[in-house]
């Protein structure tokens, strides 16, 4: 397991762990069992009666949001419809940094960012412009951007990443769009 500012984060071996689950929301369904589900006790229904919002914060920008952000060692990491990521103190709610995804096409099917993975000190993006982005998770720089447009960009064929949000062996795994009447079901980056 490497580490990583002090903190050992990187092998699916933590991500997997109870204590990790119980503490960090790592992948979006929590685990890799993708329930959804946490382990937390604070909350219950004797509890839920007396929440209250500790802070919000506003993107800035419209759409739909369709991603559940990850938290990790106490930081929220939220993607938005325009591919954009902002961390976050997850306690207080301020902003720690933003990347901003400039399109290099325009985009065939409406903007859509279906989450982050987190992995070995990095974040990764999936962009609707199809492409794949690694960010050092402590401060938002690009470590790297790859093109995964088998159709060298041609909108007609209506290719797109929809989230890179799994992990596996030092390999990214996400989803494309563009729909089967697009002809773009199946393809794999």
């Amino acid at each position: 397991m490497a580490a990583h500012a002090g903190k050992a984060f990187t092998s699916s071996t933590r991500r997997r762990s109870a204590a990790s689950a119980a503490r960090d929301w790592s992948t979006p369904g929590g685990t890799y069992a993708n329930q959804h589900y946490s382990a937390l006790t604070q909350i219950n229904r004797a509890t839920a009666a007396t929440l209250a919002p500790a802070w919000t914060f506003h993107t800035g920008l419209r759409g739909a949001f369709e991603a559940t952000p990850l938290v990790i060692d106490g930081v929220m990491y939220l993607t938005t419809p325009g591919d954009d990521v902002v961390a976050l103190n997850a306690r207080r709610g301020g902003v720690l940094w933003r990347y901003h995804h400039r399109l290099t096409r325009k985009p065939c099917c409406g903007l859509a960012n279906r989450g982050a993975g987190a992995g070995y000190g990095r974040i990764y993006l999936a962009t609707v412009d199809a492409r794949l982005l690694a960010l050092d998770r402590r401060t938002g720089a690009v470590v790297w951007d790859v093109s995964l447009d088998a159709g060298g960009g041609n909108v007609e064929r209506r290719e797109n990443l929809t989230s890179g949000d799994r992990l596996r062996n030092r390999r990214v795994i996400g989803e494309t769009g563009g729909l089967c009447e697009y002809g773009t079901a199946g393809l794999s980056g």
